[in-house]
């Protein structure tokens, strides 16, 4: 088998479709739609930070927003290009994408929503990143717009520190086999995670084995709030993410609603 290291980064998101595809975008998608609808009905501009390969923002552009998508890693934006290329005519009017740093992009423009899923906010381990990363937030939306994100929760993580993970994928033509190995990194607020992804062509059994380094950070309720307060965002609610159960001490995923206060 063929191993490649870390420096195969490309080739390790050239992947990243077939590594979350159990993931049910529409689903997630809906669940931010409702809440939405809750705190501003009205909204119908919406920008994506950390947008991946757009599967969420082909959902929203179906329930009729307009939608920007910004991702600052090239290959998923060629990913998310490609599929909207491919979209029908009243999605591609309703869509863009374009490369941007979450912590620094300046669009020149402002949404009524902007949402950040799949734990962006948990990739600014560092706090001088965290509040540029919401300073960039509260600059893209209208007085009153709304900002979204889901996040990890710390108080579950120090209880239950996270296990290996396994996901299994593929489609016609591979299969993938993707291993998470995370160590606890309680003193600085963060978990690091060793990822192993093996890539097996069905025709010709040959496999390719790659690997990525990430960490990501957890989040207790005073940090979040001296956050986004320091950014001129204030949370107007929080629950668990997609049940919208209230957090408890064991919810390892919530969700964050904040509001742009014009300060």
């Amino acid at each position: 088998m063929k191993r490649e290291s870390s420096h195969a980064e490309k080739n390790y998101h050239s992947y990243y479709d077939l590594i979350v595809q159990a993931k049910d975008y529409r689903k997630e998608a809906g669940f931010v739609d409702s809440l939405i609808r809750k705190h501003q009905a009205s909204a119908r501009e919406l920008l994506d930070v950390g947008c991946g390969t757009g599967s969420h923002d082909f959902v929203f552009a179906e329930k009729g927003y307009t939608v920007h998508g910004v991702e600052q890693n090239e290959r998923l934006l060629a990913g998310a290009n490609v599929r909207l290329s491919k979209a029908a005519k009243k999605i591609r009017t309703a869509m863009t994408f374009g490369l941007a740093d979450a912590r620094t992009m300046n669009l020149k423009r402002q949404f009524d929503v902007v949402i950040a899923m799949y734990n962006v906010l948990g990739y600014m381990t560092a706090n001088e990143d965290a509040t540029a990363f919401l300073s960039a937030i509260k600059r893209h939306l209208r007085p009153g717009g709304l900002f979204i994100c889901d996040c990890w929760y710390g108080p579950a993580f120090i209880g239950q520190p996270p296990r290996v993970r396994i996901r299994r994928g593929g489609d016609s033509a591979k299969s993938v086999l993707h291993i998470a190995e995370p160590v606890l990194v309680d003193a600085e607020n963060k978990v690091a995670v060793d990822y192993t992804l093996i890539v097996r062509d069905k025709k010709s059994e040959c496999a390719c084995e790659f690997s990525e380094k990430a960490a990501y950070r957890f989040f207790f309720m005073p940090e979040l709030k001296l956050l986004f307060g320091s950014a001129g965002l204030t949370i107007v609610e929080t629950m668990e993410f997609m049940t919208g159960k209230k957090v408890e001490c064991a919810t390892r995923e919530i969700c964050v609603v904040a509001c742009n206060s014009g300060k």
